[in-house]
């Protein structure tokens, strides 16, 4: 990362930043649009459970539901395929760090035989995943061509 707080990008990695556009601003509005969905579902029973047990009934439908959306989310979400190499991009980590674009990514089996995850050399980042295989990193580098793909990450 340079000074003024934008990637530094290598030469190495092309410029599709115009082309990945949609995709991004899809995946971002439709995140908004869950949060809009769960978040009130999540208090709504949360609510039930400590101020109204008698309402047992809203509280259960309020949970199905909320699972019902969680699910139906997972499968909705628009697919951040990369507009270079025309791979899905929220995969496995390959050649290419997904926040800086650097190549220099260490693998499990490269360097060190119990590195639970990958881990950038040129940036130290470590992009993993929680157990529900939600991402704890923005993808902002196709992971498999170095791609770049969008500016504040996805």
């Amino acid at each position: 990362m340079s000074l003024s707080g934008q990637i530094a990008v290598s030469s190495e990695n092309r410029d599709f930043r115009d082309r990945f556009a949609d995709r991004a601003s899809a995946y971002r509005r439709r995140v908004v649009q869950l949060r809009f969905v769960l978040v009130p579902l999540l208090l709504a029973f949360w609510y039930v459970v400590f101020f109204a047990p008698a309402a047992r009934m809203l509280g259960v439908l309020a949970f199905v539901t909320f699972f019902v959306a969680l699910v139906f989310s997972k499968r909705t979400m628009p697919k951040l395929i990369c507009p270079a190499c025309e791979r899905d991009t929220d995969g496995e980590i390959l050649r290419f760090c997904p926040e800086c674009g650097s190549h220099e990514v260490l693998k499990k089996g490269d360097d060190k035989y119990f590195l639970l995850w990958p881990q950038c050399k040129a940036c130290g980042k470590k992009p993993s995943r929680r157990k529900g295989h939600q991402r704890l990193y923005k993808i902002r580098f196709c992971t498999r061509c170095g791609a770049h793909l969008d500016e504040r990450g996805v």
